[in-house]
């Protein structure tokens, strides 16, 4: 079983603590009639007369009683003997992982059970007099888990090495609903943040993060992951139907459908506020995690920016394409400012880059192969090189210095160092001028130093293998080094 790091200063859980010694009732469907009247008491307590009383108000303050009382156990139970909390920990974390995995799937049921939140998120002194035992159930754990867990101290960190320490990915949190449960017991319902934080724990604690069986990253919060969820699954045919028709003022809600570039307009428009990119990566999640395939909305390639700016570019290349690709951009030291006339070559990459895309030539080469699809042109007329991952600095800088140096660099075969390369050698050529790209510009990275190289030789008309490199290889620089010494 995975355990926190002896070495984390933090201030660890108290352990050896059940439910029945916070004053809780235990998490089983058998002890939940037993709590009925229990729970109408405190919610009465501690609500006020139910016309002044906020519904979302009274749930956090029902919870927070639970949680005080549970604090007020763990008071008493600090001062107990730590060999006694020892002999316990076990447990502790049995308790942990039957509260935050099993509870809501209970073993005679043999598929995930998903809870109705939206009724919950309704309770009143009134509404909960008509709940189910199997309600009052579902009531206690979706509201007072998180309170009770931060009264016990325990932290995200804490609960992952518990859940994720078994040799099987438990089914509650496997897959696109183990994503939104983790979410919204931990993370406060933040999709994004949830995604990061699991995929940066698995990586440290050597867990593959793919076993989760998560779908892509969602931007947004657990509840409109579910209702969007539920909105691809059944509404996706329709949606992808027809192409959904230009519109010339902005969306305000979403339209029949959303198939085309104006259905990848609609939708960031309608649900993101304009935001391209956001709206790309969301549907994208929401289709995988659905089952159904994204590419049946024949959108364009994803657009870093807002609608407007998209609008405009369509526009502008659908009219007068021909006339920006009829000669090569004119070379510029300083930096652009503006969008010249003619973006054709490699000086109009840079210029887009810059006056469109803060420098970033990755981001300028995606955005203007999308316009150029949704715009129905071809992107290729531009005579663009291959995408350069970098700044337009660094871009303008490995130009010049293969424009001035190329022939020397290919002159003779790079020397085999053992060390790291911190500085360019004179030579590049052959698999340890490889290896020197890479460490000496790129700390490491051997894709992003093959993928530039190619970029830049194309962009100043040099013949890249002059430079005798071996097939690119996408891991870093070490572990290259480590599969030619084998």
């Amino acid at each position: 079983m995975l355990t926190p790091s002896p070495t984390d200063k933090r201030k660890q859980p108290q352990r050896g603590l059940d439910l029945t010694q916070l004053g809780l009732p235990q998490l089983s469907r058998e002890s939940t009639g037993q709590f009925i009247g229990e729970m109408k008491d405190l919610y009465n307590d501690e609500s006020s007369p139910s016309s002044q009383q906020d519904e979302l108000t009274a749930l956090h303050s029902l919870a927070q009683k639970l949680a005080r009382r549970a604090r007020e156990a763990l008071e008493v139970l600090q001062h107990e003997q730590a060999e006694e909390r020892q002999h316990e920990e076990k447990k502790y974390l049995s308790l942990l992982k039957n509260a935050l995995v099993q509870a809501l799937d209970p073993p005679d049921t043999e598929r995930p059970r998903i809870i109705n939140i939206r009724r919950l998120n309704t309770v009143s002194p009134q509404t909960i007099e008509s709940f189910s035992e199997r309600e009052i159930a579902d009531f206690f754990i979706t509201s007072l888990r998180m309170k009770m867990l931060q009264a016990c101290e325990v932290s995200p960190q804490d609960i992952l090495h518990t859940v994720l320490s078994d040799q099987e990915i438990a089914p509650q949190i496997y897959g696109a609903h183990g994503y939104r449960r983790v979410a919204t017991l931990l993370f406060g319902g933040n999709m994004f943040v949830a995604h990061q934080e699991v995929s940066k724990f698995c990586k440290a604690n050597q867990i593959s993060f793919q076993s989760l069986g998560w779908p892509s990253s969602f931007k947004g919060t657990a509840t409109h992951y579910r209702e969007k969820l539920r909105w691809i699954k059944k509404e996706f045919s329709h949606l992808t139907a027809i192409e959904c028709p230009p519109q010339s003022e902005t969306f305000s809600k979403l339209p029949e459908s959303l198939k085309g570039p104006w259905g990848y307009i609609a939708y960031a428009e309608a649900e993101y506020g304009g935001d391209m990119k956001k709206a790309f990566q969301n549907m994208s999640a929401l289709c995988k995690a659905a089952g159904v395939d994204f590419k049946d909305l024949k959108w364009p390639a994803q657009f870093q920016g807002i609608s407007s700016e998209y609008r405009k570019y369509i526009k502008e290349f659908s009219e007068h394409f021909a006339t920006h690709t009829k000669q090569e951009c004119p070379a510029q030291e300083n930096r652009y400012t503006e969008l010249p006339l003619h973006l054709k070559g490699p000086w109009g990459y840079i210029a887009y880059a810059e006056a469109k895309c803060g420098g970033s030539m990755g981001k300028a080469f995606i955005n203007m192969s999308a316009l150029c699809k949704a715009a129905g042109v071809d992107f290729k007329a531009l005579d663009w090189p291959p995408e350069f991952h970098g700044s337009s600095l660094q871009f303008r800088n490995g130009m010049k210095q293969l424009s001035e140096n190329f022939s020397t660099l290919t002159e003779r075969d790079c020397p085999r160092q053992e060390t790291p390369f911190t500085e360019l050698p004179r030579h590049i050529k052959g698999l340890w001028g490889y290896i020197a790209y890479a460490e000496a510009e790129y700390d490491g990275d051997m894709l992003k130093a093959y993928l530039n190289m190619n970029s830049l030789c194309q962009a100043i008309g040099v013949d890249a293998t002059l430079l005798k490199w071996p097939p690119l290889y996408r891991q870093n620089s070490l572990q290259y080094r480590k599969t030619i010494a084998a």
